[in-house]
């Protein structure tokens, strides 16, 4: 495509995406006349109309046929803009084999699946690279602070997200491909475990050289494969340094953030103090220094990207105070997920409320019982089902959730609308040292109606 999106006319359908708004730039970067549409336009669809994207309500509104239309893995074939792209000769590509094709203007591609964490270690690797003097591009899953979701100097480096719905990680050909982890956040694509690790190995066949953590080798069973590992000084196995290409000694923890020693082939590189908060983002600032090694980059900035690496919107976000209560935002949707936010939020105050909005039927249908007892300890006000792309007969509803909590002698509330959460965040403002706002739908809209000092 590199020699093609000069004056090449596409459309996006469901741009106001994070991964299509990324596309959608970087497409317009290269020359493409950009235009989108999507049904549920937002935030982040009015800053890509300041960005000279011509956004309307379909296809059929341009007063042109584009030469392509790419359009968002949530749609069904039969959504009114494919439709039309269809029966005008239009060419349709998925957001995934658009993804792919730009990948291969690059001749060096860093890939990041896993189930969580992704859009992190994507950010923090693209803010290291953003220190070196390396040219890259950068796919991010997220608005990282200072940075964006499509930042670029330059073509020798491509680092994107690889998302595992649907299998559409398979598309790409990763010079480093990482897999940062392997649980089943889409049981409406994947049916077992074996399923989803069967995926992530032919993610990781598909690439030249894959990162994994040492306990997921042998499930992988890649054949270039470099292993990391994370320990406590608490709980360290003396060998672990030794049998492993990466290695994190975490070394000291408080209120939240985590010192760690970095040692690549039982030789230590560096002592990093990062600005993220909980354990889990050692692991990710782990693998972070281990791809940006790969790539060439010296230790310095790394240890230096680490260290000031200001995150990501929407993981562990502070928005605010109402009353004494502070509010944070984070995309937490899966129950690991969930508890790991939770447990960091118990280093952060006494007093912990808890708003969650439920992301698809289906996944909350599968870890039903999980979702329950991570959030049985926590008063809880829960929001509708965020349904994205299905109806409520394809699994449980949050009122469900909200009433299985309470059988189980936990504290929730249902309510139907963010004006609502918004009004009983204000009469607990005084109650609660810390509100968490968790959820990977919409719920972020609710910072409109939630008034803070």
């Amino acid at each position: 495509m590199k020699q093609t999106l000069s004056g090449y006319k596409i459309h996006f359908s469901g741009i106001g995406g994070i991964s299509m708004s990324a596309l959608a730039k970087l497409s317009k970067s290269k020359g493409a006349v950009v235009s989108g549409s999507d049904d549920f336009p937002g935030e982040t669809v009015e800053q890509l109309k300041g960005d000279g994207i011509n956004i309307t309500n379909s296809v059929k509104e341009l007063e042109y046929l584009p030469n392509l239309l790419v359009y968002t893995s949530a749609l069904k074939l039969d959504a009114p803009d494919i439709m039309y792209a269809i029966e005008n000769g239009v060419p349709i590509m998925e957001r995934h084999q658009f993804l792919a094709k730009i990948s291969e203007d690059f001749p060096y591609i860093i890939a990041v699946s896993g189930t969580h964490g992704k859009t992190t270690v994507t950010a923090v690797i693209s803010y290291i690279f953003s220190l070196s003097d390396k040219l890259y591009t950068a796919h991010i899953g997220g608005n990282a602070l200072g940075l964006g979701n499509c930042p670029s100097t330059g073509e020798d480096f491509f680092i994107t997200e690889a998302c595992e719905y649907k299998r559409s990680f398979l598309s790409l050909r990763p010079s480093l491909g990482l897999v940062l982890n392997m649980e089943c956040d889409h049981p409406d694509c994947y049916s077992c475990e074996e399923e989803i690790v069967s995926a992530f190995r032919s993610f990781g066949n598909n690439s030249k050289r894959v990162l994994c953590l040492k306990k997921d080798a042998d499930k992988l069973n890649c054949e270039d494969m470099q292993t990391l590992s994370v320990s406590h000084i608490d709980n360290l196995e003396f060998d672990d340094k030794d049998n492993c290409d990466y290695y994190a000694l975490i070394t000291e923890a408080k209120s939240g953030r985590y010192k760690f020693d970095f040692y690549q082939g039982g030789k230590l590189l560096f002592k990093a103090c990062p600005t993220l908060f909980g354990r889990h983002n050692v692991t990710n600032c782990a693998f972070a220094a281990a791809a940006c090694l790969n790539a060439g980059i010296d230790v310095e900035t790394i240890k230096k990207g680490i260290d000031s690496f200001k995150g990501v919107a929407r993981r562990n976000e502070e928005f605010g105070s109402m009353g004494k209560m502070r509010i944070v935002f984070d995309y937490a949707h899966h129950p690991c997920e969930i508890s790991a936010t939770l447990s960091l939020a118990r280093q952060m105050a006494d007093k912990v409320l808890v708003v969650f909005q439920p992301h698809t039927y289906s996944r909350t249908a599968s870890y039903f019982k999980d979702f329950v007892e991570v959030l049985r300890p926590y008063y809880s006000i829960l929001l509708p089902t965020y349904a994205a792309r299905e109806s409520a007969e394809c699994g449980k509803t949050s009122k469900e959730l909200c009433d299985a909590i309470n059988d189980s002698g936990g504290r929730a509330v249902y309510l139907d609308d963010f004006q609502s959460a918004a009004e009983k965040l204000k009469k607990h403002k005084n109650k609660f040292d810390l509100a968490m706002i968790l959820g990977a739908g919409d719920i972020i809209d609710l910072k409109k109606f939630i008034k803070i000092k």
